[in-house]
Order: structure tokens, then sequence, then C-alpha cells
């Protein structure tokens, strides 16, 4: 009864109060949550995630496990060698990648998300339980360089936040700070962020967003919105392992800068002692400006590095 990807979170409640009690039982390894469909915007953005964020609330509080593995079975391009390691996928982390699926993509083929629409969404994502999953602690086997260690939770929100394409490609121009869209996409993302706070999230969001400044590609997993078992399809997508070194290979340079500059923000963070959005948009905004807008000035050490690949780098006039 409960594995039903729009079930209505009032409907959850009658079944549980007829006496269907089984919010966690597994159907061929999977339960109600790993099918808990993201929000489809059938009645309108607010009414459809409001539907969604109840029924996990719902389903969290009568006994649904976040903890729980998911088969790797409904994962396309796992292996057992990768399943052997500690990191698993977990339910934690499929509820979590559909909670704000295309809230900040202003290019939706429906009406784009309005601050209202946002706030609203912040608002329903501020429970107890909602803050819990979050800013919860347990990684994913990803390798990209969007997380350290592998995705967590507010990695894998923050990802789906702009679905339609693979990365964020909102800030890959070379004056995205004058650009419009880019300004309204950067202030509804802090109106998620305002209440949400806990050094893991802080570190993990300012790295994200550096990350998406600079241009980087997406290696971790997708999940997929909408997963249909009895057709064959997965719940999680891999890429594959060798595409991946590949691009690691091609942007270590890039990365190399991703790491530095995210040290020297946490460094600036905890100095200042400021909430995690009022140094995104008065300090992390600025700095990552120029940043992008110097992007083609490398230092000796990357020419350096460049030249040992093979690549000739000319000098500007």
């Amino acid at each position: 009864m409960f594995h039903q990807s729009q079930l209505h979170p009032e409907t959850a409640k009658a079944f549980f109060n007829a006496g269907l009690i089984s919010v966690d039982h597994e159907v061929e390894d999977i339960t109600p949550l790993m099918v808990a469909g993201p929000p489809c915007y059938v009645y309108g953005h607010q009414t459809d995630f409001s539907r969604f964020f109840g029924l996990v609330e719902f389903l969290i509080s009568k006994g649904a496990r976040l903890d729980k593995e998911v088969s790797s079975r409904y994962i396309k391009g796992a292996t057992i060698v990768e399943y052997e390691t500690l990191r698993r996928h977990r339910v934690i982390h499929r509820t979590a990648s559909m909670c704000w699926t295309s809230v900040l993509n202003c290019n939706t083929l429906r009406e784009p998300f309005n601050v209202e629409d946002v706030t609203t969404i912040a608002r329903l994502g501020s429970t107890k339980i909602w803050r819990e999953i979050l800013g919860g602690s347990v990684s994913d086997p990803c390798d990209c360089a969007c997380s350290s260690g592998g995705c967590r939770p507010i990695n894998l929100a923050l990802k789906s936040s702009h679905r339609g394409e693979h990365n964020w490609t909102i800030f890959n121009t070379p004056v995205w700070q004058q650009d419009r869209e880019i300004d309204y996409v950067f202030g509804l993302g802090m109106i998620l962020l305002e209440n949400l706070e806990g050094r893991q999230i802080e570190e993990d969001v300012i790295r994200f967003f550096t990350f998406s400044a600079l241009g980087l590609t997406h290696t971790c997993c997708c999940h997929e919105r909408h997963f249909s078992p009895e057709y064959g399809s997965k719940m999680i997508s891999l890429m594959d392992e060798a595409e991946v070194c590949e691009i690691h290979e091609e942007e270590s340079l890039l990365i190399d800068r991703l790491n530095r500059l995210v040290g020297q923000f946490m460094q600036q963070f905890h100095e200042l002692a400021i909430p995690l959005t009022t140094f995104l948009r008065e300090h992390w905004r600025q700095r990552i400006s120029a940043e992008v807008l110097e992007n083609d000035i490398i230092s000796k050490d990357e020419k350096a590095r460049f030249e040992e690949l093979g690549v000739k780098v000319l000098e500007d006039d």
C-alpha cells in the first residue's frame, strides 16, 4: 500500500490508522521511502512539495529507516568490488536527492519557481526530521570533487536543485556576477540554506558552490527521478570508472585550485564567525567572481604542469 511514488501523506495516514502499519516493508528489496517520487508539479510547486515532504516525514515518524542500503540490483554500473567498500548508497541519499528537485532551475518547461515557492519549500525543510536528513554526515561511495569523501545528503540535494544539466551550468560564464538569472538563482539558493547549520554542512556547501563556479564536472552518481522496477529501470546510475579517472586527470589543475580555495574559504569563514548565508553573500561571492574572471590566468606552476602534459601555453601580449 505504501509503495506508491505519488502517495499523499493523508492517504498514508488513513492506511496506517486502518491497521496497515508496515511503513518500511520491503518488496523485492525496495522500501516505500525508496520509491517516494519527487515533486512532479502537477498540482503546483508548493502543493506537490508539501505532499513529498509530508509523506517522508510521516513514514519516518512511523519507523521507516533512512540507513537502509540500496540493493546493488537497482544500481546501474555497480561492481562487486565497489560494493564491498564501507560507504554505501542508502535511503537517506535517495531521499535527499529528491527533496529540492529542479527548485533552482529557471529554465524548467513549466512555470519557474519564485521567491514565495522557494520560501515555502525552505520552511517545509526546516523541521527537525528534515534538518537531520539534510545535515546527515553519512557519505555514499561517489568519487567526485564536489564533495570530500563521498556525497552527503546536502550535496545530493543541491545537485538535484538545478536538474536538467549534469552540472550546475548557471555559474559557467565569465561575467556570471552580472547575469540576472544567476543573481535570481543564487538568491533562491540562499533561502533554501537559511535554516541549515553545522560544520559539515558549511564545508560541503562552500565546496559545492566553489566546484560549480569553477565549472568542474560531476563524476558522482545520478539518482533517477522515476524508478519503475517492473520495467527494469534502475534507482541509481554510476559513471564508468574509466571515464571518472579521465575527467579527474583532465581537470586536475582545477581540482587543485578548488581544494586550495575551499581551504582558504573555510579559514576565513571560521575567523569571521558569521552565518553561512551571510558569508556566501558578502565574502564568498566577491572572491569567486574574481576567480572566475581570472580563470584564464594561470600560475607558473600550472603552466609547467600543462607543458608536462604536452600542452603548449601561449603568452598573452
